[in-house]
Formats: structure tokens, C-alpha cells, sequence
């Protein structure tokens, strides 16, 4: 960047050779143009990294805790300075009498810096060393996440304004820092573009307020989700704890908005009596019995009893007694049955009490009125028996040439090739008329 201007500096000097003093005067005033456009892009890199940089060392307090975090922010306060020394450096070449701010923004440097070492060293130690036995160091709180979705808000902005809004040992710079890091997704979207300052803190928190504090949509959200509860199909501890924490999760915010929840026995009991199970259902309607309508406290306390003798029960003994489903015949059996009901109905060419096979007036037929009939019947072609094809047939095939046709049907070389050059005769003929 510094080759630049002295490349100006450089051609200006060369345009100054100019012998007419008209064109001297004109030349040096779009040198000078360039110069300070220059001047003012230097100024302003260098302007960013100091603001940075204090941004940096006014936060370390919020990361105090986190050897992590703290070695992160310091190296980030060190690539601040690294930046400001490179524009500073090259401004001073130019201004010498811009040598002055230096001092102080070293300063404020080597402040925060040794601010970041001192923690991670006192917090590196503390890790190191052994925990007495009469001292518990308890873990630390994470801060609740809001992602933008309104299910979470209140019991967000509830844990939010109790652990950061509220604290008065926090500074607002702070309080603006873990608002950062507490929100996600559109929320953060919604002041991630305003700078971190103290002015500034008041704004991003009435912002949020604005946007997702809508006692109306809310009870709305809140009641629809009461009543599309899922219902518990089969008797189960977890699934009645599931569904009673989601019903107290809606209660609990909608006791928050402001409405008359304690008033709502009736409907309550109405809408979760019918949410259970038929079998704990049963139980409450028979634990319940009177005269006098119950407290939604009472479903409530009966169902954590069940949950309890539910646990008690091995697993074996937790399943109901169900009846069997039906078992349906196979269809192997079914076509037995078939089979064996058309055998004993008789033959079907005269109706009589013996099979197809023993009929006079079937034996008396030709081959082809024969075939005519079994086809019509749709019988076996190798028992002459119904509800089978040939393929599935175990009787033996035809006693003269052993194919799969039964021996009443079985036609010789010569009939065969007499019946075919008579179909192929009359198929000519057909054509020909």
C-alpha cells in the first residue's frame, strides 16, 4: 500500500519537470487527488482495527471463566493489533506527526493483553489444582438458546432476564455479549447487525420484545398445543409421563399470559381423561366414582401412582391380555375343501355319484368332445378331477405314452396328424371363400 503512494509521489515529481509553469499548477492538483484517496483508505483500515481492538479488551469479563474462550479473544486482540501496526506504519512514513497516536493505542493494547494472560493463567492454575475435601465446585450454568421459535419464548426470556437482565453486578456491555451467544437463527439475525455498545444494548433487547412478546399468538400457540396432544395408545409409564409434562409445559405458560388456568377443572379433565389409555382410563373413571366432579390435582396425582405400579411391574406382567386374532385358512386348505366338495357332488356329465373317469356316456364320446368337456368343466387333463391343472397333478400320466394327459384322451401318431392336416385343410378353405 505504501508502494502505491510513493508511486504517485514518484510521477508527480516527474510531471513537475515540465517546462511551463501553467502546466505545473495543473498537474499537481490530480496528484494530490490521489494521495488523499489514499490517505483516507489507510485511515480508515486503521480507524476499524482500534475500535476492534477495544471492543475486544471490553468484553474479556464475559469470557472470564473459559480458558478456551479467553485464548481465543486474546489471539483475536493480537491479529486487531497486527492489522492497526501495518496501516499505522504506513500513514507514519507518509504523516510523521501521526507517530503520536501510536502511544496510546499501545497502551490500551498491552493493557488488555496482559488483562487475558493474568486470566487464563489464574484459570489454567485452578484447574490444576486438587480439590479439597470439604469444597464441591459446582459446574457452570449454560446460558438458555433462543432460536426464534415461539414455543420457547417465555421460558427463554424468563431464564434470560434471571441470569443476565436482572444481574446488577453485569456490566450492559456484558449483558449485550451473552445476548449474543444466548440467541440462534432468526433471532440472532434480528440485531446481529447492531454494534456492540452500551447505547445499543437497550435497543437489541426492546427489538426482541417486539418481536416475539405476543401475549395473543401466544395463548393461542399455547392452547392449540394443549389440545393436539398426542393420545397414548397402549398402557405405558413413559408415554402418561410424556403426555402430563407436555399438558404442565402449555399449563405453566399460559399461567405465565395471565389466564385463568386453576378455573379449568372441568375442561382439563375432559381432555386428558380422554388422552389416556383404555386401560388406565378404566382405573380413573373407577377411582373417581361419586357424586362430587374431582380436581384436575386429582387426575394428575393418580396418574403419577399409575406410572409408579406400572414401574413396579415386570414387563411380562405389564402386557394386557389380548385374544388371539382369527386365524384365517390356507389356501391350500381352502382348495381341499373345494375339491373334496366337488368330488362328492357327482360327475358332471350325468350328474351321478361317481367320477368323470367311470362315466358311460363320457367313456362313450369321441377324443375331441372329450377335451370339449374338460375344457368347459375346466378338469384335470391328467386326472380328469376339478381345482387343478395338469402341472400340479401326482397322478400318473397316460398309461400308453406316459405324457401328462389321462389315457381316456390319448390320441395316436396317425389321428394326431389326421386331425391337424384337417384344421390346416379347413383354415385354407375358410381363406379362400
Amino acid at each position: 500500500m505504501f508502494s502505491t503512494i510513493q508511486k504517485t509521489m514518484e510521477n508527480a515529481e516527474d510531471s513537475a519537470a515540465v517546462v511551463n509553469g501553467n502546466e505545473i499548477l495543473q498537474q499537481e492538483q490530480p496528484v494530490y487527488a490521489i494521495l488523499q484517496s489514499e490517505l483516507d483508505r489507510i485511515v480508515s483500515q486503521r480507524d476499524h482495527a482500534v475500535t476492534r481492538l477495544e471492543q475486544i479488551i471490553a468484553t474479556v469479563a464475559v469470557f472470564q471463566n473459559d480458558v478456551a474462550l479467553l485464548e481465543t479473544r486474546r489471539d483475536m486482540l493480537k491479529d486487531c493489533y497486527q492489522k492497526y501496526d501495518q496501516q499505522q506504519s504506513a500513514l507514519e512514513q507518509v504523516m510523521p506527526e501521526e507517530v503520536e497516536s501510536r502511544t496510546q493505542v499501545e497502551v490500551k493494547y498491552l493493557s488488555g493483553l496482559s488483562m487475558f494472560e493474568k486470566l487464563i493463567k489464574d484459570k489454567s492454575s485452578e484447574g490444576n489444582a486438587p480439590i479439597s475435601r470439604d469444597s464441591v465446585r459446582l459446574p457452570t450454568v449454560d446460558l438458555p438458546i433462543f432460536g426464534g421459535s415461539g414455543e420457547n419464548w417465555l421460558e427463554w426470556i424468563d431464564k434470560y432476564n434471571s441470569l443476565i437482565h436482572r444481574r446488577n453486578s453485569l456490566s450492559i456491555i456484558q449483558k449485550f455479549e451473552y445476548l449474543k451467544l444466548s440467541l440462534r437463527g432468526a433471532a440472532l439475525g434480528l440485531i446481529d447487525s447492531l454494534p456492540t455498545t452500551e447505547s445499543n444494548y437497550a435497543i437489541a433487547y426492546d427489538l426482541l420484545i417486539q418481536r416475539y412478546n405476543n401475549p395473543k399468538l401466544l395463548i393461542q400457540k399455547h392452547t392449540r398445543e394443549l389440545f393436539e396432544l398426542n393420545p397414548v395408545g397402549v398402557e405405558s409409564a413413559a408415554a402418561l409421563r410424556n403426555l402430563f409434562d407436555s399438558a404442565r409445559k402449555n399449563l405453566r405458560c399460559l399461567q405465565i399470559l395471565e389466564q385463568p388456568v386453576d378455573s379449568w377443572d372441568a375442561i382439563l379433565i375432559h381432555l386428558m381423561s380422554n388422552k389416556l389409555d383404555s386401560t388406565t382410563r378404566r382405573e380413573w373413571e373407577s377411582s373417581a366414582s361419586g357424586t362430587k366432579p374431582p380436581c384436575y390435582e386429582q387426575l394428575e396425582k393418580f396418574v403419577i401412582n399409575r406410572c409408579q405400579v406400572l414401574d413396579a411391574m415386570p414387563p411380562k406382567a405389564r402386557q394386557t391380555f389380548e385374544p388371539p386374532p382369527a386365524k384365517r385358512p390356507r389356501p391350500e386348505l381352502r382348495a381341499l375343501t373345494v375339491t373334496r366338495r366337488n368330488e362328492t357332488h357327482g360327475c358332471c356329465v350325468c350328474g351321478r355319484d361317481h367320477p368323470v373317469a367311470s362315466c358311460h356316456r363320457f367313456n362313450a364320446k369321441s377324443v375331441e368332445e372329450k377335451l370339449k368337456v374338460i375344457k368347459r368343466f375346466a378338469l384335470c387333463f391328467n386326472c380328469l378331477k376339478a381345482n387343478h391343472t395338469a402341472e400340479l397333478c401326482r397322478n400318473r400320466g397316460c398309461l400308453k405314452c406316459n405324457r401328462r394327459h389321462h389315457t381316456l384322451i390319448h390320441r395316436d401318431k396317425l389321428a394326431r396328424a389326421t386331425s391337424a392336416n384337417h384344421d390346416r385343410k379347413g383354415q385354407t378353405e375358410n381363406k379362400s371363400e
